[in-house]
């Protein structure tokens, strides 16, 4: 009964690390999107992208760096069409909602909008890993806007349980081969 315990002991000790690895962050980066005149030249992106057990949470801040117009919409690719939720800013921009479209946007042309020199950000979830996608700050006093490529949700659904049972079957498979060296 005891080695029993001690095997079991072990597994739940596997899994309690891997949850907790899973609990990290698991991008941070800083990124340009490029405006291709002044009205939106630059915007300064710093993504975070953090997985608790098995959400992942997207937060995007933006700096406007350079540019004459206000931008009215912050919007990030979502070439999959895949389900997001919680979406949320500091900005006053509308929140977005799921619709199948290629893109997750805050904001529209009613306002309010950001101005150069200010920051703020933007957040959603998904069970989705990330991927370098897409994203736009737009200004729509003449269609003007900065584009660069960034983290985003993609395709794949990372499964923290198969690892687990995958641990739990790697343990059990080396106590067997323990035994038998006996």
């Amino acid at each position: 009964m005891t080695k029993f315990l001690k095997v079991f002991a072990i597994g739940v000790l596997l899994v309690a690390v891997t949850a907790c690895v899973w609990a990290s962050e698991v991008r941070n980066q800083t990124d340009i999107l490029s405006g291709l005149n002044n009205d939106v030249k630059e915007v300064s992106v710093h993504t975070v992208v953090t997985l608790g057990v098995s959400i992942f949470t997207y937060t995007y801040t933006l700096t406007y760096t350079q540019g004459t117009a206000a931008i009215h919409i912050f919007s990030v690719d979502n070439p999959n069409n895949v389900l997001f939720s919680a979406p949320a800013t500091n900005s006053g921009f509308v929140l977005p909602v799921y619709a199948p479209y290629s893109m997750i946007q805050w904001g529209d042309n009613n306002g309010p909008f950001i101005s150069q020199g200010e920051t703020k950000w933007f957040s959603y979830e998904s069970n989705h890993a990330p991927q370098d996608i897409n994203v736009y700050a737009y200004a729509m006093d003449g269609g003007a806007y900065a584009e660069g490529s960034v983290p985003g949700m993609g395709a794949t659904i990372p499964e923290p349980g198969s690892f687990a049972a995958l641990a739990i079957g790697l343990l059990g498979v080396s106590q067997r081969l323990w035994r038998r060296r006996k």
